[in-house]
């Protein structure tokens, strides 16, 4: 991703999360995933840093090649695996602490 760009994201989520952010579904400050390395091979990071705002109310798609960290990304937003660092606020509860707050307005089918 372009640095500018990245940036630019990075100051729009940081000012979101100093006032109420009531328009916004999903927003992400800094969002990482890392597993462990296993049987001799390194760590995998394979969610870097994401700043994400996604207003309320709109379709909101991810998309990249194979290993780009898109189902760890929505295996965070469901509860289904913890964030190794960053806030991630989805229809303003911490992902990280108000997951049951969370479920009671959530819905997420899986592959078959």
């Amino acid at each position: 991703m372009c640095t500018t760009n990245k940036m630019q994201k990075r100051e729009k989520v940081e000012q979101l999360l100093l006032e109420p952010a009531v328009n916004y579904g999903i927003i992400c400050n800094e969002l990482k995933k890392v597993y462990p390395g296993r049987d001799g091979n390194p760590y995998k990071e394979v969610v870097r840093g994401l700043f994400l705002a996604v207003p309320q109310g709109e379709c909101f798609g991810m998309l990249g090649p194979n290993d780009a960290g898109k189902t760890s990304f929505i295996s965070m937003m469901i509860g289904r695996t913890k964030p190794t660092s960053g806030t991630t606020y989805v229809q303003g509860f911490d992902i990280r602490t108000d997951m049951n707050g969370l479920y009671t307005s959530m819905a997420c089918f899986g592959k078959g």
